[in-house]
């Protein structure tokens, strides 16, 4: 099992521009994991970051519910990105 994806908003994706911002992915199966990671790269124009074990994927949820807020909020398709990475 690997988890991703979860900040990415569907209105966002299918577009003519990809969505730029980046995709945290989590799993505890090296192999699963690097397959995942590369499937973002085909739907936006930001990084797959490995976010480390399954175990993180419960953070991911909880930022997915923030994202929506801000979202709501704005009305805006915000994202996210992250710095510092390289």
């Amino acid at each position: 099992v690997v988890a991703g994806l979860h900040s990415l908003a569907a209105s966002n994706l299918g577009g003519e521009e990809a969505p730029d911002e980046d995709t945290l992915v989590c799993g505890d199966d090296a192999e699963a994991k690097a397959i995942v990671l590369e499937l973002p790269g085909k739907v936006t124009s930001g990084r797959a970051i490995d976010a480390g074990p399954l175990a993180s994927a419960r953070a991911l949820e909880g930022m997915t519910a923030v994202i929506v807020n801000v979202n709501k909020r704005y009305k805006a398709h915000a994202g996210l990105r992250v710095t510092g990475v390289h």
